[in-house]
């Protein structure tokens, strides 16, 4: 039977959040400023950094066939379905970490990157090396195995977003200098 869901946390006491188990859901655990700081000050001045994002990540996991009906709703007598995870639900972050660990995990084995040079934020993957091979070495690797695995990239153009080779980057909306060993907000962070 369909019950069609159109708020996530709504109505109260039967809503698509509240039928989740959370006691069930995987511990996500993310990076910080704070931690990318600590290993920036460990790897040493002039550090290489590149920042790798995955592009609507949410959307690569599919829902369970048996959860479909609670991703619809009813408009104009259509069914309409999303059979991806979705936005908003608290499911999704967990279920979407799995993956995004599992690559960077297949990476690190396949490169041979120490843990100490790599942080993750959900959808991001930030290589800290010492030296541009070292840094290279990962990213070209993480780069392969997306390729192999259809896993979308963002552009690497886009220096907020993904950026490569790097000793000045933004990573968690802090801007990281490795050639000064500073860190500071963008204005319109500091402004917020």
């Amino acid at each position: 039977k369909f019950r069609p869901i159109l708020n996530l946390s709504a109505p109260p006491g039967n809503s698509f959040n509240e039928a989740i188990n959370k006691s069930k859901m995987t511990k996500v655990i993310m990076s910080s400023p704070s931690i990318v700081a600590k290993k920036l000050y460990a790897i040493g001045q002039g550090a290489i950094m590149s920042k790798i994002d995955h592009q609507s990540a949410y959307k690569l996991i599919p829902t369970k066939y048996d959860h479909l009906y609670l991703q619809g709703f009813v408009w104009l007598n259509k069914y309409f379905f999303e059979t991806s995870q979705i936005f908003g639900a608290s499911s999704a972050v967990p279920n979407y970490d799995r993956t995004s660990r599992n690559v960077s995990d297949m990476v690190k084995v396949k490169s041979n990157t120490p843990a100490a040079f790599l942080e993750r934020q959900l959808d991001d993957q930030i290589i800290m090396t010492r030296t541009l091979a070292e840094n290279k070495n990962f990213v070209e690797e993480y780069v392969r195995l997306a390729g192999v695995i259809n896993l979308p990239l963002a552009p690497f153009d886009k220096p907020d977003k993904a950026f490569l080779y790097q000793q000045k980057g933004v990573i968690l909306g802090v801007v990281f200098d490795t050639l000064r060993m500073t860190w500071s907000l963008s204005l319109d962070k500091r402004v917020k």
